[in-house]
């Protein structure tokens, strides 16, 4: 009597383990068939915002369909080395949505005058180094790579800070001097545009147990060290997105708060938002006016 209940509930267990099994496979499939088609719309509707909102050409995918003049339709230019591939839907999605989040800390008005563009592409190489990012004239290119998951959106964040500071420093009048002042007497960065570009190749980074030397001669990234323009563009990154961490450097180093206090100078000047911004987080005391006599 028992053998034939145990039979029965055997019998029972695996059509109720068939009743589980196969819906689940067939969502499993379902899901892996549509996922990079709802990523794809979720991308273009997060494009389409920052386009309405910024008037922007934002752009993701094949880089060979998003170019828009005055820039040739390829993905590649062998005479300057640069090259750029595909974006998967999903790391488009995640790195969308770091530059959107980045985006809604600019005033739109400061937006719509110095950027026009932005591109999420896939790998960028730069004369054989990979790089996060680029730009080109009001163009920024942001490179979403599924290895970059793992971090998440805030990465996508920092390069695009990155990225947007270059033109903010190229379209005005930034005070390089009180910049080089800031740093040890003597001190050089790298003589020619293709060491700096060679810096940013991971195998020439320093050892990070070197940190508080560099932190020491007002550098926040041994990256900072190859050009004064990677020299800003990874402290706008950082007060931008690790306000915090900053902020604990400038209370101890006084050449990161001396080069800090410049970019509270240059950012207030560009706008006031961003000067209040700056002050919100405690990077300056005195928004929008010259911090070299604050003690």
């Amino acid at each position: 009597m028992d053998v034939f209940r145990s039979e029965r509930h055997k019998k029972v267990d695996y059509r109720i383990a068939h009743f589980i099994f196969w819906p689940l496979v067939i969502v499993f499939v379902a899901q892996a068939f549509w996922q990079p088609h709802i990523d794809h719309w979720r991308c273009k509707r997060i494009a389409s915002e920052l386009e309405q909102q910024y008037g922007l050409v934002v752009r993701f995918g094949d880089p060979s369909e998003f170019f828009v003049p005055p820039l040739k339709a390829q993905k590649e230019n062998p005479d300057i080395g640069f090259s750029i591939g595909h974006a998967d839907e999903h790391s488009a999605l995640t790195a969308l949505k770091g530059i959107r989040a980045a985006l809604h800390m600019y005033p739109k008005e400061l937006i719509k005058k110095y950027l026009s563009a932005v591109f999420v592409t896939g790998k960028i190489i730069i004369r054989g180094v990979e790089g996060g990012g680029t730009y080109f004239n009001s163009w920024i290119y942001i490179a979403a790579l599924e290895e970059f998951e793992q971090i998440g959106t805030v990465l996508y964040e920092q390069n695009f800070h990155h990225e947007l500071s270059s033109l903010f420093l190229k379209k005005n009048n930034f005070p390089k001097i009180r910049w080089h002042l800031a740093n040890p007497p003597g001190f050089k960065y790298l003589p020619s545009k293709i060491d700096v570009i060679h810096a940013a190749s991971e195998k020439l980074r320093r050892d990070p147990k070197e940190a508080s030397l560099w932190f020491e001669n007002g550098f926040v990234s041994d990256y900072g060290m190859s050009s004064m323009e990677n020299d800003f563009n990874v402290y706008a990154a950082l007060a931008m997105t690790h306000p915090d961490v900053l902020r604990n450097l400038m209370e101890q180093y006084s050449r990161i708060k001396a080069k800090s206090w410049i970019l509270v100078d240059f950012y207030s000047s560009l706008a006031p938002e961003l000067g209040a911004y700056l002050a919100s987080v405690g990077l300056t005391e005195r928004p929008g006016l010259s911090q070299v006599h604050q003690k």
